[in-house]
């Protein structure tokens, strides 16, 4: 499988549409304004705009598939996903954030189904620049955690409001003196 599989999977080329990010520094500001981005450097972001490449995927295309290790992560610019495993749908992705940087940060041989319920279009970053850039730079992957934890965490809260997940009650333990840190 190339950097780029997804291409086999559901999604249109541009050729003969508007392209929104004509250029790396169309890419770089978009990439700039997205909240869970902010605090990181330059040279971070400027990686991530030059490999970057915007996709399409009409309504009912996939992303991802399960059964596939994922390729690539995808920061979604307009549209709609649905994130799901073996048929369970786990999350819902809106525009501004991203799909695809667990299963790609775990290497999951299996992945996940990740179908654009609307006409979805996304910023591609292939898998081993996305991997190449976590282990070189700490803060992106305390940033990116910081995002998915965020998103894990409304993603908890809507499936307990429709009654798919129960909330246990704590363990009981010693809690830690001081506060937990990431390292």
């Amino acid at each position: 499988m190339t950097a780029f599989a997804t291409e086999a999977m559901g999604a249109l080329d541009l050729a003969g549409r508007d392209v929104r990010f004509g250029s790396a520094i169309d890419r770089l500001i978009y990439l700039r304004g997205l909240e869970d981005l902010v605090k990181i450097k330059a040279s971070e972001l400027r990686f991530l705009a030059q490999h970057a490449r915007e996709r399409f995927f009409p309504a009912g295309s996939y992303l991802m598939r399960y059964g596939r290790r994922p390729e690539a992560m995808h920061f979604i610019v307009e549209g709609h996903v649905e994130v799901s495993r073996e048929g369970v749908a786990h999350m819902t992705c809106d525009a501004p954030r991203g799909v695809g940087f667990f299963p790609l940060l775990a290497r999951n041989p299996n992945g996940v189904d990740a179908k654009a319920v609307v006409d979805t279009l996304t910023l591609e970053i292939p898998g081993s620049q996305m991997l190449e850039l976590i282990e070189d730079n700490f803060d992106f992957l305390l940033a990116a955690l910081r995002g998915m934890s965020w998103q894990l965490s409304t993603t908890q809260r809507e499936l307990e409001l429709r009654g798919i997940l129960k909330r246990s009650e704590p363990l009981e333990g010693p809690y830690p003196e001081k506060p937990l840190d990431i390292v």
